[in-house]
């Protein structure tokens, strides 16, 4: 597939099958109003500027601003998101109506946006940062936003591969960058944390729990 340029087609689309009522389920539910079919579009809005379609390992990327980076979506029972550069945009889950628009502050040129999770009050988006010709120094910060307003409310540190991993309005959890530590989203002060050592570890979240490797190489 050769590139295309396409306007707002990247935009935010929710799917029905992402939120139907127990979907695991071996039997169908029954259908409560409003009733939309498994796989249906829900909503579509377009995002600004332009974007080019590729079938190269990023994707589809904002045409002529490659610092910008991937875009990242995710959505919960009424706030979706979507972010790239260090921009957030944040929808009705419902309607598709737009709600905020944030612009990250605090961040170096050439930090961007490379993870976005949507949580009971709150968004929790992962940016990372490359110093200066040292690509084997990047660093990532997990920030907290408001997802009622989009306010930046908390940073905190993370592991390169690492971030939020559970959030809501009281607190945070975050695979650090030698830690597995839970803050306090009201003052930032540390709840408890768990150690993991220098490296990155492989880390996986399953039925409320975290499942974090002990390799000495680390998830590399």
């Amino acid at each position: 597939m050769g590139k295309s340029v396409r306007r707002g087609v990247l935009a935010a689309v929710l799917v029905a099958v992402a939120f139907a009522p127990a979907q695991a389920s071996s039997s169908p539910a029954a259908c409560t109003a409003p009733c939309r079919e498994a796989g249906s579009v829900l909503w579509t809005r377009s995002l600004p500027g332009t974007w080019t379609a590729t079938n190269a390992v990023l994707g589809t990327v904002p045409t002529g601003v490659p610092e910008n980076g991937q875009a990242y979506a995710d959505a919960g029972p009424s706030v979706a998101a979507i972010a790239y550069g260090l921009v957030v945009r944040a929808y009705d889950t419902a309607t598709g109506r737009p709600l905020w628009t944030t612009s990250l502050h605090g961040f170096t040129s050439g930090a961007q946006i490379v993870s976005v999770r949507v949580w009971p009050g709150v968004i929790t988006v992962g940016v990372a940062t490359v110093p200066l010709l040292a690509v084997s120094a990047i660093t990532q910060i997990t920030v907290v936003l408001s997802a009622g307003s989009g306010i930046q409310r908390r940073s905190y540190p993370a592991a390169p591969f690492g971030g939020a991993v559970a959030a809501d309005t009281q607190h945070t959890v975050v695979v650090g960058p030698d830690a597995v530590t839970s803050y306090d989203n009201a003052n930032g002060r540390k709840r408890w944390s768990v150690a993991t050592g220098q490296v990155e570890q492989n880390w996986r979240v399953d039925g409320g729990h975290l499942y974090m490797a002990e390799s000495p190489g680390g998830s590399l």
